[in-house]
């Protein structure tokens, strides 16, 4: 098993890079939106984990899971608003086109709800965990 950590903070990305760099990881330091996922075919089964920044949580997953995607598992860390919105059920309020798109592109949501008091510093919003798994082309 190897990993590609894509970070876009440049100081972060060369921290991570000096302290777990080796064989089996490689470090891509860039914006997940321009990272083309298509270079990640080649690898076979792929699963994408992430702590999403809140700003940018729905471009990225939209980016990760559109067809074609090589990803079949993605797990991320979005406020907790973003998830709520994309396991709403219809005649909700929160029911919309993240959530139509997720089911409609055959991807079931998982959630976890964590509290902004896990983080440091401590966030003004709750946080959510979110597991996304492609369904079988049938």
């Amino acid at each position: 098993m190897s990993a590609t950590l894509l970070e876009k903070d440049k100081l972060f990305a060369e921290f991570v890079e000096n302290t777990f760099s080796s064989d089996r990881i490689r470090v891509v330091k860039g914006d997940a939106l321009e990272c083309d996922v298509r270079d990640f075919f080649p690898l076979g089964t792929v699963k994408a984990v992430g702590n999403l920044p809140y700003y940018a949580s729905t471009p990225i997953l939209f980016h990760f899971s559109a067809d074609p995607s090589p990803f079949e598992r993605l797990v991320f860390t979005v406020q907790r608003e973003v998830a709520d919105r994309l396991v709403a059920t219809p005649e909700t309020k929160e029911y919309g086109a993240s959530a139509f798109c997720c089911k409609r592109g055959g991807i079931s949501p998982g959630l976890r709800v964590l509290a902004a008091a896990l983080f440091f510093p401590r966030p003004q919003v709750d946080s959510a965990v979110i597991r996304l798994l492609r369904k079988p082309a049938t």
